[in-house]
């Protein structure tokens, strides 16, 4: 567990509303899913998402801040291979997935929906994690403004938030790799 950073509170009010008029102005494609097509026999939703690796502030302002924070706390460098968000409604949880086998890619999670504190534990929307080592799941809630790391080649999903929560569960993941001499 000492590989993963979560960070709360981690953007600034003004970088927030940037992502969101971002999020805003952009069109969610349907379709996207946690396994590839040759996984697809198991249970797996399609869920909304939203490539923003041609969206500059995204892929270079925000991807250099929180690159600078993985590097320092993991004393290793990074290159990101790519940003995107993914949104989720009732009924389209994710299906357990590792991002990249490799040890050294880092995926970054920030949580962008806003939902009211009081609905944080009964919300869902939590984003699960198998944990080899471990004999239980480890949970993070959908707290806004929280940035998770985690190594990429974990075992994790993004849950749906509950009938009653009527909104859409966003995340944007950046996928980082450890950068090599080559």
């Amino acid at each position: 567990m000492d590989k993963f950073f979560v960070f709360d509170d981690f953007f600034s009010e003004q970088q927030l509303n940037i992502m969101h008029d971002i999020i805003n102005s952009n069109t969610w494609q349907w379709g996207h899913f946690s396994t590839s097509k040759d996984q697809r026999n198991i249970v797996s939703n399609p869920f909304w998402h939203m490539k923003l690796q041609n969206q500059s502030y995204f892929s270079v302002y925000f991807t250099n801040i929180l690159k600078n924070v993985l590097e320092k706390h993991t004393e290793k460098k990074f290159v990101c291979d790519r940003v995107y968000a993914n949104g989720q409604t009732y009924g389209q949880s994710g299906s357990f997935h590792i991002d990249d086998p490799a040890d050294n890619a880092y995926t970054v999670l920030l949580y962008l929906t806003k939902l009211p504190k009081e609905l944080q534990n009964i919300s869902d929307g939590y984003t699960y994690f198998k944990i080899p080592s471990l004999k239980y799941d480890i949970a993070y809630p959908p707290v806004y403004n929280r940035v998770l790391m985690f190594p990429s080649n974990i075992l994790h999903k993004g849950g749906d938030l509950n009938r009653f929560i009527k909104d859409i569960r966003i995340t944007v993941a950046w996928k980082f790799k450890e950068k090599t001499d080559n």
